[in-house]
């Protein structure tokens, strides 16, 4: 076969992507009459006037409208903050950036933050003190630092370990007059995530034994004395199966009422607590009903002075009112609407991980961030369209990183990845919505530390994944479920491998075929894509294997997909490196230019390239709109390609067949 590099500068023949904000935090200073709401598709916060309201469903314009871009430093925005005092805004960033921007109440359009400061990959809620400013971080607890701090400090102290409870952490509470750190837990525990930078971290377990396994745990609601520090049990904990909690993301007190308010997502809900409630309780109170408009609640604000109740809905492009004594199916006082009513959400908050039902002819696409959940939609689909099933909720057992899922053809079931709590999810390809797992690989015999990417050999009836706290690739039975040892396994410093991010496996060239990024954890790691035969297990070299400069893959190789003999890889050469490393931190590693700055592509390769070859086919340039891509599916049947862009949050679809008949 020729040879030859082919640059494709085309525009996709279809694009679903959502041009509203979407809220994903509200915030209220009653004083200055001000509401502060994040938005986490278009990557922007917006600013709204305390009495604003969409009267006849229409758009409600922000006073002021900070938009994301690379003087920002906003992108997937989650909690946010604020000090009236100073007339502060406190943001977080939930990925890539790693950081908490800090503005200034009047800023606007594209002005730059007073300060940055660096946390750990993850990061979902914040509140400040006088004194402090705490943080939670997902993958394992909550993180301090002095209330001025910026770039890339040492936490001055944190909670998370066994005995803390802390089970993806989500939204926080400072209270100061009664000393108390309140944090609401979706219950998704991993205790390889134990350390301030999780998968990413220089540490490499390879073959070394799991002696604690990832789990699922109750949602809850723990309580902390507010100057705790270090693997501290909670005070107080709300939890099981009486409390009706699912997925509780934002969290606000009413000190008037002694009440702990919840955004229940997973249930459409608001919950009341009392604050001192603690074990198995139900619920002092409920918002729940079709009149409510709630819809995947994910942040919650009470404003005591003018008794009202703020929601930010993550699922409608709304901004919900109500008063704080409402109780059952009531309708909203007021809203706010981000987009015009009964337009379509798409739903993505960095769609990262897709694949193909070839049974339904279907797009299969993973939800990376804040909303974990697995989107379906039909090739025709373009523009804002609304997926037409999803698998969400609670019951799903779905956590955040969704990076990895596939369609196994044979058993009519789809694979996914669920990295923070170390377990592999088979579902009914049948079943949708609040669904839950048919099977549920999990447990230190499975070898799982941080499982990335799942994949599929149908012939060989096996589950590949792809372990980045491993640094490798786990092979199990297509039908193994719970605790169960990996068939074999591909580790160790002559496979080259680190950071893996895709695997797929080959049956006509009898191959399976691995992306990898090299973080610098494994020694002889490389960046590239590399094979190995489909019955390789152990410390093996790879048969072939592309790298070098002249492939163009610089970092963050993503998904794979093999059609043809040719390998289809998504490749963001995304300029992102966590600033902390295990349990510290690396001066200035993360303020080194803009993570969004990208020069990334879709590569095609053949199966008979080795060593520094150029991608036989190049899918890049400015009319493709491609940023950085991280997911990839192939639409046999039509001959298309679907690319998920997390610069561009949305997914791209581009007509490849006849580029494969010049192959």
């Amino acid at each position: 076969m020729k040879l030859l590099i082919r640059g494709k500068n085309v525009r996709p023949s279809k694009v679903i992507r959502d041009p509203y904000p979407n809220p994903n935090g509200v915030a209220v200073d009653p004083y200055s009459e001000l509401v502060v709401v994040t938005d986490v598709n278009r990557k922007s916060i917006l600013m709204y006037d305390r009495l604003a309201c969409s009267v006849r469903g229409e758009v409600v314009k922000p006073k002021r409208h900070i938009i994301g871009s690379t003087e920002t430093f906003l992108g997937f925005l989650a909690g946010v903050a604020l000090d009236p005092d100073r007339g502060d805004i406190y943001v977080v960033n939930n990925d890539i950036e790693d950081s908490v921007p800090v503005f200034n109440y009047e800023d606007d359009a594209n002005a730059r933050p007073k300060r940055v400061l660096l946390v750990p990959h993850r990061a979902w809620g914040v509140a400040i003190s006088e004194k402090e400013v705490a943080v939670s971080i997902e993958t394992f607890g909550v993180v301090f630092y002095p209330r001025e701090a910026s770039g890339c400090p040492e936490p001055s102290r944190s909670i998370f370990g066994p005995n803390s409870g802390m089970a993806d952490p989500h939204g926080i509470i400072l209270d100061e007059e009664r000393e108390e750190l309140i944090v609401a837990n979706h219950g998704n525990y991993n205790p390889e995530g134990n350390n301030y930078s999780g998968e990413n971290s220089t540490r490499l377990l390879g073959s070394s034994p799991v002696k604690i396994s990832g789990n699922y745990l109750f949602p809850s609601i723990s309580t902390y004395r507010i100057s705790a520090d270090g693997d501290v049990p909670p005070t107080r904990k709300i939890a099981g199966p009486s409390t009706n909690l699912s997925w509780p993301m934002g969290i606000a007190l009413n000190k008037r009422s002694n009440e702990i308010v919840v955004a229940n997502n997973g249930d459409d809900s608001i919950v009341f607590f009392d604050r001192e409630d603690e074990g198995d309780v139900t619920p002092k109170r409920t918002i729940r009903g079709a009149l409510t408009g709630l819809r995947r609640p994910v942040s919650v604000q009470v404003d005591e002075k003018n008794d009202e109740l703020w929601v930010a809905n993550f699922d409608d492009h709304t901004v919900l009112v109500f008063n704080l004594t409402d109780e059952g199916n009531v309708p909203p006082k007021r809203v706010i609407r981000t987009a015009p009513q009964g337009a379509p959400n798409v739903g993505f908050a960095n769609p990262m991980a897709a694949t193909y039902d070839t049974r339904r002819n279907e797009w299969i696409i993973g939800n990376c961030v804040t909303q974990p959940r697995i989107l379906i939609f039909n090739p025709s689909s373009q523009g804002v369209a609304s997926p037409s099933r999803l698998i969400d909720g609670g019951r799903s057992k779905l956590t955040r990183t969704v990076h990895g899922i596939a369609y196994n053809p044979r058993t009519d079931e789809v694979i996914v990845a669920a990295p923070m709590a170390a377990a592999i999810l088979i579902f009914d390809a049948e079943k949708w919505g609040e669904s839950r797992p048919k099977r549920i690989i999990q447990g230190p015999d499975t070898a799982l530390v941080f499982p990335h990417v799942a994949n599929v050999d149908v012939e060989r009836e096996e589950i590949l994944v792809g372990d980045q706290g491993r640094g490798g690739v786990l092979v199990f039975s297509m039908s193994a479920s719970g605790n169960v040892k990996p068939s074999r396994s591909i580790l160790g410093p002559n496979t080259r491998l680190d950071y893996v991010t895709g695997v797929g496996a080959v049956t006509e060239e009898d191959l399976i075929v691995v992306a990898s990024t090299d973080m610098g954890r494994a020694p002889n790691a490389k960046t590239g894509i590399f094979m190995y035969n489909r019955s390789s297990n152990g410390d093996v070299k790879p048969v072939r294997e592309i790298t070098g400069p002249n492939t163009g893959i610089k970092s963050y190789p993503w998904t794979l997909a093999v059609h043809r003999g040719h390998i289809f890889v998504a490749v963001s050469n995304m300029n992102y490196l966590p600033c902390y490393d295990v349990n510290r931190c690396i001066p200035n590693r993360g303020l080194k230019g803009s993570p969004w700055v990208a020069e990334g592509f879709i590569g095609v390769w053949s199966l008979r390239d080795n060593g520094d070859v150029p991608p036989r086919l190049k899918i890049n340039g400015p009319l493709s709109e491609i940023g950085a891509p991280t997911s990839l599916a192939l639409n046999p049947n039509d001959g298309e390609v679907l690319v998920g862009d997390s610069i561009k949050n949305g997914c791209y679809v581009f007509r490849v067949i006849d580029f494969l008949r010049e192959l």
